[in-house]
């Protein structure tokens, strides 16, 4: 991510830090990772599911209305995505 920033395939690493993290159940640092995908590559192909993610993230570190939000934002940025119906369900059950 460092050496080649702007390559097709920077936000897959970026996305796969916090995965790292998310899997060490470091939801803080996993936080930081999964919002630096939705910074810098906005509408790339991590998008929506970083912002799941970043969700599942703040409902672990009990920042529910910093969850809902977020699921909100994913569900009305990309609609049609899988993660935006996890989110819905999410929304639904947990909120």
């Amino acid at each position: 991510m460092r050496r080649y920033p702007e390559t097709d395939l920077a936000d897959n690493a970026q996305y796969g830090a916090g995965e790292c993290f998310f899997a060490q159940a470091q939801f803080d640092s996993a936080l930081v990772e999964y919002a630096r995908v939705g910074t810098r590559w906005p509408q790339g192909d991590r998008a929506p599911a970083a912002l799941y993610k970043l969700g599942l993230c703040q409902e672990r570190l009990g920042r529910m209305p910093d969850s809902r939000k977020t699921f909100d934002d994913l569900v009305k940025r990309f609609p049609q995505s899988g993660e935006s119906q996890l989110a819905r369900d999410r929304l639904a059950t947990k909120h």
